[in-house]
C-alpha cells in the first residue's frame, strides 16, 4: 500500500498538498515488527485538511490500526 488516498492535482489559488508514506521495520531472529504510515496534508483557501492512516504489524499480522480525517479552519492563516 503506497498512498492509499486519491490525489488530484488541481491548480487552485490557495491550495497545496503533500503525500507522505513511511514504513519502519525492526526485528531480531524470530521477531519482527513493522509500522506503515500514509499521510495526506492539503489546504484550501479556507481550511487545512489532514488525512492519515497508521498500521502496526507483528510478523505478518496487523495488531493496531488507526485513521484520521480532520479539517482545521485556517482562521486567517
Amino acid at each position: 500500500m503506497r498512498c492509499g488516498f486519491p490525489c488530484t492535482r488541481v491548480p487552485l489559488p490557495g491550495s497545496a498538498g503533500q503525500d507522505i508514506a513511511l514504513t519502519t521495520t525492526r526485528g531480531r531472529p524470530g521477531w519482527r515488527v513493522r509500522t506503515e504510515v500514509d499521510t495526506r496534508i492539503a489546504c484550501t483557501a479556507d481550511a487545512f485538511i489532514v488525512k492519515a492512516r497508521l498500521q502496526a504489524f507483528e510478523g505478518d499480522g496487523e495488531v493496531f490500526s488507526r485513521n484520521w480525517d480532520q479539517t482545521i479552519e485556517r482562521d486567517g492563516v
